[in-house]
C-alpha cells in the first residue's frame, strides 16, 4: 500500500490545524474515506474525530473565521 506523508511545521497559532482540516476535508470531498488520513497530533485526533459529525460548510465557516484571526493577530507588514 503506497501512503503519503506530510509534516505540518510552523509556530504556535500560524494555522497548522487548519491546515490539516482543510486536507482532511478535501479529501473528504474528493470521495475519499475519512479513515484513510491518520494524525500523530492529538489536538488533530480530536479535530478529525469531530470532522465526520460535521457539515462541510462548519468547517469552511470555521476555516475562514480562523484565517480571519490569524491576520488580526499578525502584525501588519509596513
Amino acid at each position: 500500500m503506497k501512503q503519503t506523508i506530510i509534516c505540518i511545521n510552523g509556530p504556535r497559532g500560524s494555522g497548522k490545524d487548519t491546515l490539516a482540516l482543510s486536507l482532511r476535508l478535501q479529501w473528504l470531498r474528493m470521495g475519499g474515506c475519512a479513515s484513510d488520513i491518520k494524525f500523530a497530533d492529538p489536538i488533530e485526533k480530536a479535530i478529525a474525530a469531530m470532522l465526520p459529525k460535521s457539515t462541510a460548510n462548519d468547517f469552511i465557516d470555521h476555516i475562514k473565521k480562523q484565517h480571519a484571526f490569524n491576520e488580526q493577530r499578525s502584525p501588519a507588514s509596513p
